[in-house]
């Protein structure tokens, strides 16, 4: 009777668990079946209706930013060369006095401001040119 007893709690266990899985399946199964739907959905908004469309997008993308990012550090260490040239030149005038360069960073991003309005106003001119 005991052993009956024990085999019937087991196998209400395992009914119940097993129903809670299926339950945790069904709603796993759901939540992807919504992503698929807004991925297609965001595709056919956006046109993009092959994957390797997608891949090709995201790559020119990916090079477009490298691009920019490159472009970026080499002003970034052209402006870290002219900082660093003035701050030595800076020092050689002022050893004798008290006032030394604090506001080194102030110094970097008006360099670095200066060098965009120029690229900028190059820009314009070369595309007034053409």
């Amino acid at each position: 009777m005991e052993k009956q007893r024990n085999d019937y709690k087991a196998a209400l266990f395992k009914k119940t668990y097993l129903k809670n899985y299926i339950e945790k399946l069904k709603e796993a199964i759901t939540y992807q079946e919504q992503l698929i739907l807004t991925e297609t959905t965001l595709k056919d908004r956006h046109g993009v209706e092959d994957t390797l469309e997608t891949l090709n997008y995201l790559q020119r993308e990916w090079k477009s930013c490298k691009q920019n990012l490159f472009e970026l550090r080499t002003i970034k260490d052209q402006v870290d060369k002219t900082c660093s040239l003035d701050e030595n030149r800076k020092r050689k005038n002022k050893e004798n006095s008290d006032i030394k360069v604090s506001n080194f960073a102030t110094e970097k991003k008006l360099k670095l401001d200066e060098m965009l309005k120029q690229q900028a106003e190059e820009k314009l001119t070369e595309n007034q040119n053409n």
